[in-house]
């Protein structure tokens, strides 16, 4: 059939049918347009939507680990920091100074240095110390003044005991470790 033939056809029909095919035809027209252009496109921006949303949550996540990050360093400069401050300052007048700013020093029993031993680049100290008569408070300063200690300090082992004599009171047995620069070999 050649374009002529199909154009006498198209004159033969009626007005009715004439309505009927050219609406069938937009028809056909609009849905091969939508399913095979806008249909694509609509695809292709959902699927870029998707692309955002999944590129916003990685880049909130890496947000999150980067301020995680920035916390963890800022707290290994500071523990550093006062890891190589301890260089000149034994473990035990540490204690001593932390004590005397708890104002419990006259209660410290005895202190005594026990076993050196070497982590990597850095060596820990550690002092068994025990402490007699000590309220709630007295203790909580002193927990306090040994963590807040310009040395790194950090208390390994706690034990408290009620006093029988005033039950108010305790008994402080305590090891606190330090860290200081291993010596260069």
């Amino acid at each position: 059939m050649k374009i002529d033939d199909i154009i006498n056809l198209y004159g033969r029909f009626s007005k009715r049918e004439r309505i009927i095919i050219i609406s069938g035809s937009c028809l056909i027209i609009i849905f091969l347009l939508y399913e095979f252009l806008i249909n694509p496109v609509l695809g292709y921006f959902y699927g870029l939507d998707k692309k955002i949303a999944s590129i916003e949550r990685s880049i909130r996540e890496l947000e999150s680990i980067r301020l995680e990050y920035l916390h963890l360093k800022a707290l290994i400069d500071d523990i550093e920091k006062r890891v190589n401050g301890s260089r000149h300052a034994s473990i035990l007048s540490q204690l001593e100074e932390a004590s005397t700013r708890a104002r419990v020093r006259e209660y410290l029993v005895y202190a005594k240095p026990s076993i050196m031993q070497t982590i990597g680049e850095y060596r820990e100290v550690t002092l068994e110390s025990r402490w007699e008569s000590l309220n709630i408070s007295q203790i909580t300063k002193l927990l306090y003044e040994i963590e807040h200690s310009p040395v790194y300090m950090r208390i390994k082992r706690l034990n408290m005991k009620s006093r029988f004599d005033d039950p108010r009171y305790m008994d402080v047995f305590m090891v606190i470790s330090a860290f200081e620069p291993a010596l260069e070999k």
